[in-house]
């Protein structure tokens, strides 16, 4: 399947080995204290103790930062003919199983049948991901599923009540002269 991921425990790993060489430290120095003999033998050297674990975890957390950022929006493309046209984006609780089937080389078949997925909406030739404040107009008319063209937004809502909002940007349909199925996707998970 196809997946996106965030690193999971990046920050934390740094922070346990620092730890933990710390702790062998004061166990195989019974006699004094690590830090008195840190201060003995380089004057500085106890701020390297408590300066680098912080920067560690600081860019650490900045680069998981970084990545969750890229995990709730983006663009992706996909053989929809694999996988039974089942596509995962994000991750947790903002885990959207999207299933896709063959419409044609202009539309394309969404459904809401994957177990983690509540309910889906559509808004055709929309341009702009909608404001989440209103997602729940969308999905009073909600249906099992819909077939959805090039520039239409299928907007999902899972078992979690999160949202997600996909825009349909290319579709390839290799039974009308295209040399592969490929449907093309910017997304969006929402907070």
């Amino acid at each position: 399947m196809n997946k996106l991921y965030k690193p999971k425990l990046l920050a934390a790993i740094p922070i346990f080995l620092i730890i933990i060489s710390l702790l062998a430290d004061v166990f195989t120095l019974t006699s004094f204290n690590t830090i008195e003999y840190i201060r003995g033998y380089a004057p500085y050297s106890y701020l390297a103790v408590l300066v680098i674990p912080v920067c560690v975890y600081m860019f650490s957390v900045a680069l998981n930062l970084r990545n969750s950022r890229k995990k709730f929006e983006g663009e992706i493309s996909f053989d929809y003919s694999r996988n039974s046209g089942v596509l995962q984006i994000g991750e947790e609780e903002y885990l959207f199983d999207t299933k896709w089937t063959k419409a044609s080389d202009q539309s394309i078949h969404v459904y809401s049948d994957e177990e983690n997925i509540e309910n889906i909406g559509h808004l055709r030739g929309t341009y702009e991901f909608p404001n989440a404040n209103n997602f729940n107009d969308f999905f009073k008319n909600s249906s099992r599923s819909y077939t959805v063209g090039v520039g239409d937004i299928v907007l999902w809502r899972n078992k979690w009540g999160k949202h997600a909002a996909v825009k349909v940007k290319e579709i390839r349909d290799n039974s009308r002269g295209a040399e592969e199925d490929k449907l093309s996707l910017e997304y969006k998970i929402y907070n």
